[in-house]
């Protein structure tokens, strides 16, 4: 497979920043009537009622929190309470856009390769660089087996498509994009995507957490002396989660706390949070950007031209 580094038309468009050599621009019209752009119109339909719930759920506001206290041998624990009620269909729904968006790659993937392979196509997502060389050594026979897994599953998933497109499929891999938040691929919109979108349809739906995304307390002391304490050291990506201890004291005090609400979907609810909405918007801007870069791609491309099988 050619490892042609290329600078799509939506990169412009979108405001992305790559590295790449440049693709002729060519502005062939976007056909609405495919396929993944009806999944995708679908996945903004979704998408709305998302928003819906999320602002009637108030997140995004700051907004006073109900603390309470309980005591425990000889200190005062002070919790954070939201008091939301989440409608159980959130997550149904949450995993109905992501399914859409998943859908909407795999359907522009099997559009890229011969007929009778249709069946076998996919569009890939790996965070690791499959093609990297595995170091010689018993060591590395579990990610030698790995990486031999992957890369049968990239060609058989691929086989046959044009040169251009497949191209583009590499250069949109998790690992490929150098502005991913912390460097880290887990943190690209299609790792998201599929990783998500694989525990609903295969496992179980995503947790729902409300939380709060900067807590700030104000502690009156019986003697009457306040104390302002702005929690800075939640890490990135986490909350204070409802229900959660925020401050403790060995003698009882009054706590008053606000912060900005966050509504956020987690694979585990002590794992990184994703915002909602603002992480699904993110997810189908960068769909909407593979799926026309890839289009662009399949307008120039040579039908005789596929790539190598590995």
């Amino acid at each position: 497979m050619s490892r042609l580094y290329l600078r799509p038309r939506w990169a412009v468009t979108f405001g992305l920043s790559l590295t790449r050599r440049t693709m002729p621009s060519v502005n062939t019209p976007t056909s609405l009537d495919q396929s993944w752009w009806m999944k995708v119109k679908r996945a903004r339909q979704h998408l709305a009622v998302i928003v819906e719930q999320v602002d009637q759920l108030g997140g995004g506001s700051p907004r006073p929190i109900r603390v309470a206290e309980h005591h425990e041998t000889d200190s005062w624990i002070y919790t954070a309470h939201l008091d939301l009620t989440i409608d159980p269909m959130l997550p149904v729904i949450l995993g109905e856009f992501l399914y859409d968006l998943r859908s909407a790659l795999d359907h522009i993937a099997a559009a890229n390769v011969p007929a009778h392979r249709i069946s076998k196509s996919q569009f890939p997502i790996f965070t690791d660089d499959i093609w990297q060389p595995v170091p010689d050594g018993s060591a590395f026979d579990e990610l030698r087996s790995r990486r031999s897994k992957q890369r049968k599953d990239w060609s058989g998933w691929t086989q046959g498509m044009p040169e251009a497109v497949l191209d583009i499929i590499q250069l949109t891999q998790p690992h490929e994009d150098d502005s991913t938040p912390a460097g880290n691929p887990d943190n690209h919109a299609l790792t998201i995507l599929h990783v998500y979108q694989n525990a609903d349809k295969h496992r179980e739906l995503n947790i729902i957490n409300p939380g709060i995304e900067d807590p700030h307390a104000i502690v009156t002391w019986p003697t009457g002396d306040r104390q302002e304490f702005t929690y800075h050291d939640i890490p990135a990506g986490k909350m204070l989660r409802d229900g959660g201890k925020f401050f403790q004291s060995h003698i009882p005090v009054k706590v008053d706390l606000s912060g900005t609400v966050r509504i956020a979907m987690a694979r585990d609810p002590q794992l990184a949070h994703r915002e909602l909405p603002g992480s699904l918007h993110a997810l189908i801007e960068e769909v909407g950007c593979v799926l026309a870069s890839i289009q662009d791609a399949m307008n120039t491309a040579d039908p005789t031209n596929a790539a190598p099988a590995h």
